[in-house]
């Protein structure tokens, strides 16, 4: 049965025309090599005309919501330091004026998250972060190496303890892609998570994911079964070890910001997407942001992406990627809720 005969009860979180999640990629390009990373790094730090768009953008569609949600990814967003700053004040900002909730979040490796730069990024309103440290320090550094192929686990232990040291008010999400190796490190992983026994801090276990790019084919994954046993004790040797923290991150969302009507991806070159993984897929451009703020939507793009609001499948809500299909026609005549752009009255 096709989506085009199986239209639900929509999601209604999902659709809400008064929230708004911006995903913006300020740069793609990144000072790590990580050795399972998707990215091709091909496309360079966001243009002044998307900056501007964005700014204008923001501007104008903030007088019709009730929340924004800015979400920084990259590459690297950090190595565009200045403009995450500078975005992110400039919309705290404005939805104070406007009576708008306002958070925002940031992925990065935290290699550049030097004590400074921190708490300016604290005072424009990013305060949830996460970062990735891949196990204890031998670990780490067999996967997670700068792009002149240098060692990282230090400089982000010491950014992240000097975090941990302040008495600012934000939210650390610490992942570990999680490996057979990692049972041999369990007294040297009890030890780096006892460093990290704050209330501001979260646990993220998850296994490493083959999600394509230039290391396709060479990602050693292991079992889904033998995966989550290791998580679970993981888990526990957090508990033991870092018992104020927050608790932890599910391994899966019941729905994916891809799923959703109201989540877009702004890339440095001014696409929109709905994907940060599906980078080279060109189903994943849905649109594109111009640089008096306007943002054009194609809906025959989007339907595909955003299925699972009406069919209700966990797959479909959970990664849209999957079994997205090739052909878009084959949900044209799913409903699709007017997009909310820049400009009054643009809604296609």
């Amino acid at each position: 049965m096709t989506l085009a005969t199986d239209v639900r009860t929509p999601r209604l979180d999902l659709l809400a025309a008064d929230r708004l999640q911006l995903i913006v990629m300020p740069t793609e390009q990144c000072n790590f090599r990580c050795s399972y990373c998707y990215e091709d790094f091909s496309i360079g730090a966001m243009t002044d005309a998307v900056w501007a768009g964005l700014h204008s953008f923001l501007a104008r569609r903030l007088s019709g919501l009730r929340a924004l949600h800015l979400s920084w990814f990259g590459g690297e967003p950090l190595l565009a330091a200045d403009r995450v700053v500078e975005l992110s004040g400039f919309a705290q900002e404005l939805a104070r004026k406007r009576s708008v909730a306002f958070a925002s979040d940031i992925t990065t490796n935290a290699s550049l998250l030097e004590p400074a730069l921190f708490e300016k990024l604290v005072t424009s309103g990013v305060t949830v972060y996460q970062v990735t440290l891949d196990g204890p320090e031998a670990v780490h550094n067999t996967y997670r190496r700068s792009a002149g192929a240098r060692t990282t686990f230090d400089r982000i232990r010491a950014n992240l303890a000097h975090m941990i040291e302040t008495d600012l008010e934000f939210s650390l999400i610490i992942r570990v892609h999680v490996r057979e190796e990692l049972r041999r490190e369990f007294p040297a992983m009890a030890e780096l998570l006892a460093g990290f026994d704050d209330p501001r801090v979260r646990f993220f276990f998850r296994g490493i994911s083959d999600l394509g790019g230039p290391h396709s084919g060479q990602i050693t994954t292991m079992p889904a079964q033998d995966c989550d046993a290791l998580c679970d004790e993981l888990r526990e040797l957090a508990v033991r070890a870092a018992p104020r923290t927050q608790g932890f991150v599910p391994a899966e969302e019941a729905a994916c910001y891809a799923a959703a009507a109201n989540s877009w991806v702004i890339r440095a070159d001014g696409r929109v997407a709905k994907c940060t993984v599906a980078l080279n897929d060109a189903r994943n451009t849905v649109g594109r942001l111009t640089p008096d703020g306007g943002l054009n939507i194609d809906p025959d793009r989007v339907r595909p992406w955003i299925r699972g609001i009406f069919s209700h499948d966990e797959v479909e809500l959970g990664c849209p990627l999957v079994g997205l299909p090739e052909d878009r026609r084959t949900v044209t005549a799913l409903p699709l809720p007017t997009i909310r752009t820049a400009i009054p009255g643009s809604e296609r």
